[in-house]
């Protein structure tokens, strides 16, 4: 155990295992949870996000095949941020845009699927301004150059326009970047002695397929300051503080809550959740685990609904809506179906806010799984499961169902070793937050590094250590803890370069007020 500092403690520890492999933990304790915040939505600067997710598109785009890669990058706006005041008096049966991150990935993604572009400068422009679309998107393309929030990245810029039209491509290479930041910029700009990240959020190709989803969305419950900022979408654990600094461990989902739009206020208990394909009621609620009990994958849309209205909610913003149901589920968001007549308002605003049913909070995150709870281990063989977690199918590297987000997680509790991260109190009321470090497979450095741990493994050591209550956070290539505003953590992201780490942009940190 290493000297306090501000009365704030922290140790490095190895664990050898009987194989002779080996992990490194490391934790940080502080003695006031009230002091804990969690922040969503940091940011940092464009063309330093822009060039680092670049980079890993780019890594992405030549493992799938593609000698000369190309990707477009921009950097997104807000979802609170519409179009144009919202008209629900628009009876077409087609989805319609309100945010304006969706629109102008709907119109980039059709401008390179068309083949309307030329590039001049390294500036991507609409070659034929036949229609009102083709004027729209060059409009589109003019305002974010003029905002520099937007960027082309080729793998090669002397290859003809017909080699980057079979290459470019539209889903996977357009891509909208969300509010995303370092924690060690976040940490020394807030002058907060401890930054972590918390949340998954959206980063593989197929999590941000939808156009209302940007790269770097965060998902799940998230409180600050008494103030649901986003939703829990799946129903899973999260660690949550009260007004009066009591801290529990408990499952949350939608049915918890009570939702405030369109100006009316919903018991969202009284909605069906997930409900299977055919069987909806009047009032709905859809998330991309819709399907998964019923057929054992994911259905992407809402089953077809004549007579009801849906409403696509990311965070505390209405994106998009939709009639007659077959409405594209987000992974970062959920669908609110209602019957036509319940939906008076010819023009609302896009504004949602959330409240508890039975409980008031000032401060919460929601990940998973659960590991710890009054100081036993609840983590088990169906937790992942239970905890509504469903990784993406892949055979013969075609990918067959998206699943449910982090699309990628291993499905096990005891063989995937991994670098892990996660957060709780102990019996003394302390706050503590312990990472395991690893490493990216195959890039291991010859003298040996620490492997990361099994979700069994990270329970232990919780256990073995006085936790009360304990939460698994986003590991991986995202684990990082900044310790006045050093970098406490090894990071597992080496990009391709054995020995060399790197620091995940991440889009929630956890941080120790002063």
């Amino acid at each position: 155990m290493l000297s306090p500092k501000h009365n704030l403690v922290y140790s490095r520890t190895r664990i050898t295992r009987d194989n002779g492999s080996f992990y490194d933990v490391v934790e940080v304790t502080a003695p006031d949870v009230t002091k804990l915040e969690f922040h969503k939505g940091i940011h940092c600067n464009s063309h330093l996000k822009l060039d680092d997710i670049a980079q890993l598109r780019m890594l992405k785009a030549l493992a799938r095949g593609i000698p000369k890669p190309t990707a477009l990058l921009w950097d997104a706006y807000g979802h609170e941020e519409a179009i144009e005041e919202v008209d629900l008096m628009n009876q077409g049966t087609d989805m319609v845009h309100i945010s304006k991150n969706s629109s102008i990935t709907h119109h980039l993604r059709y401008l390179v699927e068309t083949c309307n572009y030329v590039i001049t400068d390294g500036r991507l422009q609409v070659k034929d301004l036949a229609t009102e679309k083709d004027r729209k998107t060059q409009e589109i393309l003019d305002l974010l150059y003029a905002q520099e929030r937007i960027k082309l990245y080729q793998g090669d810029p002397d290859q003809t326009l017909e080699e980057i039209y079979l290459g470019f491509d539209p889903r996977k290479d357009v891509v909208s970047v969300g509010r995303i930041g370092l924690p060690s910029l976040h940490g020394r700009m807030g002058n907060y002695p401890i930054a972590f990240n918390t949340s998954f959020f959206l980063f593989e190709e197929e999590d941000y397929i939808s156009e209302f989803s940007l790269l770097g969305d965060a998902y799940s419950l998230q409180i600050r300051e008494g103030v649901i900022e986003s939703p829990p979408l799946f129903n899973r654990s999260a660690l949550l503080i009260s007004t009066t600094g009591e801290v529990g461990l408990r499952q949350i989902s939608l049915q918890d809550l009570k939702l405030d739009v369109l100006g009316q206020t919903w018991d969202l208990s009284a909605f069906s959740l997930n409900q299977a394909k055919g069987q909806a009621g009047d009032y709905a609620l859809y998330t991309r685990y819709f399907g998964v009990e019923e057929s054992g994958k994911t259905w992407t849309h809402t089953p077809k609904a004549l007579g009801k209205v849906e409403f696509i909610i990311i965070d505390r913003s209405i994106v998009g809506f939709k009639r007659g149901g077959e409405t594209e589920i987000p992974h970062n968001g959920f669908v609110l179906s209602l019957p036509e007549g319940d939906t008076s308002l010819a023009k609302f605003t896009n504004e949602v806010n959330y409240s508890f049913l039975d409980s008031s909070y000032n401060t919460g995150i929601q990940c998973g799984p659960g590991l710890l709870k009054d100081g036993e281990i609840i983590l088990h063989e169906q937790t992942l499961k239970e905890e509504q977690f469903f990784r993406k199918n892949i055979s013969g590297g075609k990918v067959l169902d998206y699943g449910v987000v982090p699309t990628d997680y291993a499905m096990d509790i005891h063989r995937t070793q991994a670098a892990r991260l996660a957060i709780g109190v102990d019996f003394d009321g302390r706050f503590r937050v312990l990472a395991v470090e690893g490493v990216n497979r195959g890039m291991e450095e010859e003298t040996g590094e620490s492997s990361g741990a099994s979700l069994q493994e990270l329970s232990l050591v919780l256990k073995n250590r006085g936790y009360k209550h304990a939460l698994n956070l986003d590991g991986g290539g995202s684990a990082n803890i900044q310790y006045f505003y050093g970098q406490l953590v090894k990071g597992a992201d080496r990009r391709g370069l054995p020995g060399i780490t790197y620091e995940r942009l991440v889009p929630s940190v956890g941080v120790i007020l002063k």
